[in-house]
């Protein structure tokens, strides 16, 4: 039986989505080199997004909130992983060096075409470079949606729709309020949310383990993140049973 998270890919939207796309933004995304957007990812991503069986929409929108296309993007200037590269990087913000490690993706690999300590790109990208970008990011959001997956089933969910897809950015964010999270509300509750609403509710009401809950002053920007990303959906979004 396919479980919710092998979905239909709608593509319905793609474009009307794009009408917000942005430059990535940022220390050093000034002038002086070339620039990405998210159109520059489209082809790649709607084909990848057709083959894994999740919406092209949602693939798009995640890399429109995290870097506007921008291979360059990282996060914090101040925040680098073990290699001296920034910690969060590239169109999806891949978590060095925990990702780098679980995709194979050797380190400084997406930073090989980006001026050093700015978000500023020093060429273009090759067609090989674009794919291993985007593929990088197709991976991260496969293992955010198997994640949310396993929790779901384990938890005993029944979302249906957008909050199918919020629940799989909340992983990006911040794994733990998934992973652990989805069972202290639970026991909370005394019975699974109904909903993506309920469980934020109840999470802002539920003590989680001692990793997570030590960045609860963020965890309304990570909601409303998710939101967002999940917002590109079409409303008829539909999920295979």
């Amino acid at each position: 039986m396919k479980m919710w998270w092998m979905v239909i890919p709608g593509l319905a939207g793609i474009i009307a989505m794009l009408s917000g796309k942005k430059s990535g933004g940022g220390e050093g995304a000034k002038s002086g080199g070339p620039t990405y957007t998210v159109s520059d990812w489209t082809p790649l991503i709607s084909s990848m997004a057709k083959e894994a069986r999740i919406p092209a929409v949602f693939c798009l929108s995640w890399i429109k909130h995290e870097s506007g296309g921008n291979p360059c993007s990282f996060g914090s200037a101040s925040s680098k992983g073990p290699d001296g590269h920034p910690r969060e990087q590239g169109i999806a913000q891949l978590y060095n060096p925990d990702d780098f490690e679980k995709f194979d993706i050797k380190s400084g690999a997406l930073r090989v075409y980006c001026v050093p300590g700015t978000q500023q790109c020093s060429r273009r990208l090759t067609d090989s470079e674009m794919k291993e970008h985007a593929l990088a990011n197709m991976k991260l959001i496969l293992r955010c949606r198997e994640v949310a997956g396993q929790a779901s089933a384990k938890n005993g969910l029944h979302w249906k729709g957008k909050d199918i897809y919020k629940l799989v950015k909340l992983v990006h964010g911040l794994p733990g309020l998934v992973k652990s999270g989805m069972a202290l509300v639970v026991k909370s509750l005394g019975r699974p949310p109904k909903d993506w609403q309920e469980f934020k509710v109840a999470v802002d009401k539920t003590k989680m383990d001692d990793g997570t809950e030590k960045y609860r002053s963020l965890f309304p920007k990570l909601f409303a993140n998710a939101e967002k990303v999940a917002a590109d959906l079409p409303d008829d979004v539909k999920v295979v049973s």
